[in-house]
């Protein structure tokens, strides 16, 4: 499983702050797992999908999954989250604009 860490660094310039740097966000996909999901069950999932956990779970107990460092066509993207929905271990999937 691929864990990804972003780190911002705001730069003071002119006494205004700005990014100085950030990771893409790629294409992305919300999940919620079902409650009985095991690790292994979710590893292969992200596997599968040649997907990487960028951000969860909050709250809602919902992850933000990045499934291509590229953006991706809104239909193609659309598929993917069908895809993952129809999965046994997937509660919830929906595209992340």
């Amino acid at each position: 499983m691929q864990v990804v860490v972003v780190t911002w660094i705001i730069v003071e310039q002119a006494g205004t702050y700005e990014l100085a740097s950030t990771a893409p966000e790629g294409a992305v996909v919300a999940v919620r797992f079902v409650a009985n999901a095991s690790i292994s069950d979710i590893y292969m999932f992200l596997h599968h999908y040649e997907a990487s956990i960028i951000e969860g779970p909050g709250s809602s107990e919902i992850f933000r999954l990045r499934v291509s460092d590229d953006a991706l066509p809104n239909e193609e993207l659309a598929k993917i989250a069908h895809r993952m929905a129809q999965e046994k271990i997937v509660d919830l999937a929906a595209t992340v604009n």
